[in-house]
């Protein structure tokens, strides 16, 4: 059984350089009933942040300072979620991608909006 979100929950992805990445968790997200807003450097980030409602930020380690220094939103590193996200070529392998814990994770966190 497949289990969606409320509506309300909004969650913002910031994955700087990493498009093929963002488009995929965008897709996963809003496949489970997440409204998602995507941002792919900082700066936009920084503008998307200032639009309010969300309730999680998605993004990568590298990226947990930067995002701290602007927000206190609760974060989800992708990278826990993923055996070995490589890259085969020039393709993320989103097959090692755990998408149920990732989803349960997200849950859990948009639910104490």
């Amino acid at each position: 059984m497949r289990m969606t979100a409320p509506v309300h929950e909004q969650v913002l992805i910031c994955l700087p350089g990493e498009q093929e990445a963002l488009a995929f968790l965008n897709d996963v997200l809003t496949s489970s009933g997440f409204s998602v807003t995507s941002t792919a450097s900082l700066p936009e980030f920084e503008d998307a942040i200032q639009t309010g409602g969300h309730c999680a930020v998605i993004t990568v380690a590298a990226m947990t300072g930067p995002i701290r220094a602007i927000s206190d939103l609760p974060l989800v590193d992708i990278h826990l979620f993923s055996r070995g996200w490589q890259r085969s070529g020039t393709r993320p392998r989103h097959e090692l991608f755990d998408r149920e814990a990732f989803l349960k994770s997200v849950r859990f966190i948009a639910r104490g909006c």
